[in-house]
């Protein structure tokens, strides 16, 4: 797994906490995400996705599989959300 495209993900979320629901704008401020994050644990949400946890110890975004599979290009990495989300 690479540290880039945990960060990417991570950068991509867009749950209410990164992403105003009103208004659209990103709260999520990139310099308070670290280089080295990585993906800590992941759980099934449905058939939908996945609902992801990161070691900055942020856990609220759901990302589909659809998406998922769009935003990280690292197979290893979406291969250990799959192994993580089982």
């Amino acid at each position: 797994m690479t540290d880039f495209s945990a960060r990417s993900l991570r950068l991509a979320c867009r749950c209410a906490a990164c992403v105003s629901e009103m208004t659209g704008k990103v709260l999520l401020d990139d310099s308070t995400v670290p280089e080295t994050i990585s993906v800590v644990d992941a759980e099934l949400t449905g058939n939908y996705g996945v609902l992801l946890a990161f070691s900055d110890s942020h856990n609220t975004g759901i990302y589909s599989w659809e998406s998922l599979l769009r935003l990280v290009p690292d197979e290893k990495l979406v291969a250990k959300i799959r192994q993580l989300a089982r």
